[in-house]
């Protein structure tokens, strides 16, 4: 039986093979070259539907369309404005409207593409397109800037990206710019000492082991990427310097694609060989006196012995006493940094983890505050001064 043949649905076929025919040409777009779809220029009425797919610095597929380009009375153009937002376009604050993805949704732009023909200028039939790509576009002047003062640059950068995101940007107290970036925040300042923009991030904090941090910093690659780490007392950051002597906006565009590319990518594994806690932990243990050692191996989690048991433990020794006492403070704030990281990380098993021993040594600096009152309060506790002869 052979399906029914209607005029609809034979419209419905060629628009579909017009999209794969689309997804096939953004497929293999390069960057500096264009793919413009348009209506007829000879069809005389309304207006005229033009779509033109570029590649960003960031290497993502954009299409945009121009408000002349949609219909000129206000009723319809309010129409139109509508559809667009409906079909997931955002208008910048230039007049144009930009829908953008990456290399591996072409398929949606293509969709999206087809869906704006037919719905917003009612396009009947591929047929009424012109749809030729240019073999390489030529090269454009294009006027840069040169920043006169840090002020001047700011504006320059926040106009930038506000046409890059189509939302309004706006600076802290400083006069730096955050940035959504995973899994540690990020900003984008300009500098005041000279004309360039920075990127940066801290990666990590309140290091223990800073011999190992900077081993890890020394090993990072210093050529194919312009992020540098630096370590800063038990800091470590992560920074990105753009410079502006001439500021231009698809400068900018590509040091903010190799910065979100090098925090989601690499960063995560920076952080955490510099955060990771297992050589730490086996050396701390190795160093632990004998008393408090002991004191741990029977009152683990530092709810099982009383207080002049501890006392006991530890040779009623006011001055070993208050050395326990520093060293759990020692590990109970190490042990509550290493949880925050974990969970800045989103390990949520090791952040746990983290936190229930951090709560074990807080519990054993309790007990051993207990026993210092014991040894030094109370009446009937042995007195441990030598005797003499």
């Amino acid at each position: 039986m052979t399906p029914d043949f209607t005029v609809d649905s034979n419209i419905d076929d060629s628009w579909r093979r017009f999209q794969h025919h689309v997804g096939d040409r953004l497929s293999g777009l390069e960057p500096g070259s264009t793919l413009t779809i348009q209506q007829d220029p000879d069809i005389p009425e309304g207006p005229h539907g033009r779509l033109t797919f570029t590649v960003t610095g960031a290497n993502r597929l954009r299409c945009t369309i121009r408000d002349s380009d949609l219909h000129p009375t206000e009723e319809y153009f309010t129409e139109h404005l509508q559809m667009l937002d409906e079909l997931g376009w955002r208008r910048l604050r230039n007049g144009t409207h930009i829908y953008e993805v990456g290399r591996r949704r072409v398929d949606e732009l293509a969709h999206v593409a087809v869906a704006t023909l037919r719905r917003v200028w009612e396009v009947v039939h591929p047929a009424f397109l012109d749809h030729s790509p240019s073999a390489r576009a030529e090269p454009q002047i294009e006027v840069a800037v040169q920043p006169h003062d840090i002020d001047h640059l700011r504006a320059l950068l926040v106009s930038s990206l506000e046409d890059l995101t189509g939302c309004e940007i706006r600076t802290d107290a400083d006069g730096d710019i955050a940035l959504p970036t995973k899994p540690v925040s990020s900003w984008l300042s300009p500098r005041s000492d000279s004309p360039r923009l920075e990127f940066f991030a801290r990666l990590a904090g309140d290091i223990a082991d800073t011999r190992h941090a900077a081993d890890i910093v020394a090993a990072q690659p210093t050529m194919g990427s312009a992020v540098r780490l630096h370590l800063l007392n038990d800091e470590v950051f992560a920074t990105l310097t753009l410079e502006c002597a001439v500021y231009h906006p698809h400068n900018l565009s590509a040091s903010l694609a190799e910065w979100f590319s090098f925090l989601a990518d690499c960063a995560p594994k920076i952080i955490e060989q510099i955060t990771q806690t297992e050589p730490v932990r086996a050396e701390t243990d190795e160093r632990l006196p004998d008393a408090l050692q002991t004191l741990l191996e029977l009152d683990p989690d530092g709810r099982s012995l009383s207080a002049r048991e501890v006392a006991k433990i530890c040779r009623y020794s006011q001055a070993d006493i208050l050395s326990y006492i520093h060293t759990c403070e020692e590990q109970y704030l190490t042990w509550r940094r290493s949880a925050v990281d974990a969970a800045a990380a989103a390990d949520s098993a090791e952040a746990d983890a983290c936190r229930h021993e951090a709560d074990a040594w807080r519990a054993t600096t309790h007990n051993l505050r207990a026993a210092l009152r014991v040894v030094v309060l109370s009446d009937d506790a042995p007195d441990r001064r030598p005797s003499t002869k």
